[in-house]
């Protein structure tokens, strides 16, 4: 567990590492090399997908309700990713309620492990899609239909133009996050600001809070600076 740098959420938790999406863009494999080098053994497997159940009880041990985001260094539906270790972390997370705990993922198709329904409807539970541009639209459309009672969109990094958004999106989606790539910190490949505008347009339309971020504040100062959370995450 970590106090975290990621502005909509306050602490990490990563009882599974590691990852085999091969996202080019992805920080946390670059994250991983630099921690490796400061602490040796930290990731003994190195990038492959990897359950830690030593910190299964980590959020119980933090008193005050956080919003955790669960699996900053990994993603959960990703391949060689268990069902069961996805069953033993939303066992923890029930063992401490207080807690509103965040997913995302890029493989929402996923989403169909029958113990996974259950938590679905939990009001602290919230699962996002990640969606990069118009070619990954099609998760909105083609998804699981077990839909989480909240679910939001990650455009981060928003690397081309979204537009059509489906209605699945205006009907039931709880939030919006919007951000760009980076790279030492720096905001590298920056959407056009056109782009982000029919994004922030489509959601005021449809009453859904957005959340800019800072690096995208960072490398478009005319965007309005909007950082707002869904009900059950204020």
């Amino acid at each position: 567990m970590a106090k975290s740098k990621i502005e909509w959420c306050d602490l990490t938790w990563n009882p599974t590492t590691g990852c085999l999406n091969n996202c080019p863009y992805c920080y946390a494999r670059r994250m991983m090399k630099r921690l490796v080098k400061m602490q040796p053994g930290v990731y003994p497997n190195g990038f492959e997908p990897t359950f830690h159940p030593s910190r299964l009880d980590y959020p119980g041990t933090i008193k005050k309700s956080k919003r955790i985001f669960v699996g900053s260094m990994t993603d959960l539906w990703g391949e060689g990713i268990a069902p069961e270790w996805r069953g033993q972390i939303y066992d923890a997370c029930n063992r401490a309620p207080s807690h509103k705990f965040i997913f995302l993922t890029k493989n929402p198709r996923k989403l169909i492990y029958p113990q996974e329904t259950l938590f679905f409807g939990l009001p602290n539970h919230f699962f996002g899609w990640t969606i990069t541009s118009h070619a990954d639209i099609s998760v909105l459309t083609n998804t699981s239909p077990n839909i989480p009672r909240n679910w939001f969109i990650n455009f981060e990094p928003l690397l081309n133009r979204v537009w059509n958004i489906p209605y699945q999106a205006a009907d039931k989606c709880k939030w919006f996050i919007i951000g760009c790539q980076t790279s030492a910190g720096r905001p590298v490949n920056v959407p056009k600001r056109e782009w982000v505008e029919e994004i922030i347009q489509f959601a005021q339309r449809n009453q859904i809070p957005i959340f800019i971020k800072q690096n995208l504040l960072k490398a478009i100062p005319e965007l309005p600076r909007l950082q707002e959370f869904p009900e059950g995450l204020r």
